[in-house]
């Protein structure tokens, strides 16, 4: 059995690793907001303003706004995707929304057409040290 895991776990991680080699970029962290809308447009309209700004542009962080076509029964409309390398990006790019306008204005649009129903703070890269871990208490 412990021959099982162990082949177990060495497949996922060449697979990880493989995947690793080829995306020399992928983000440490993800924070994903997910949120029902009936006007697409404002908020997509918000959205390509706040990407002109200034303060977007300085921030260490990648932006994604997504529709949802197909989510069973959940009322969930569209989900906003922010990539950081690291926390102290995370920290910085959250950290200089409360200094600009462009996302105020935003801001504003999503309080009035949005209703945000989860987010989530995901580690993107947490199988790969997790693998490291265990195949070392192995040994």
């Amino acid at each position: 059995m412990k021959k099982i895991i162990l082949s177990a776990i060495v497949c996922f991680g060449l697979g990880v690793n493989l995947a690793n080699a080829e995306e020399t970029n992928i983000p440490t962290l993800a924070a994903v907001f997910q949120m029902n809308t009936t006007d697409q447009a404002s908020v997509a309209a918000a959205f390509g303003k706040f990407a002109q700004s200034d303060c977007r542009k300085s921030m260490p962080a990648g932006i994604r706004i997504m529709q949802e076509t197909f989510n069973g029964d959940e009322d969930i409309s569209h989900s906003v995707i922010w990539n950081f390398a690291d926390a102290k990006a995370m920290t910085q790019s959250f950290g200089a929304l409360g200094q600009c306008r462009a996302w105020a204005d935003t801001a504003a649009v999503l309080s009035q057409q949005v209703e945000f129903k989860s987010q989530q703070l995901i580690i993107t890269s947490i199988f790969y040290p997790l693998l490291i871990s265990v195949f070392n208490n192995l040994w």
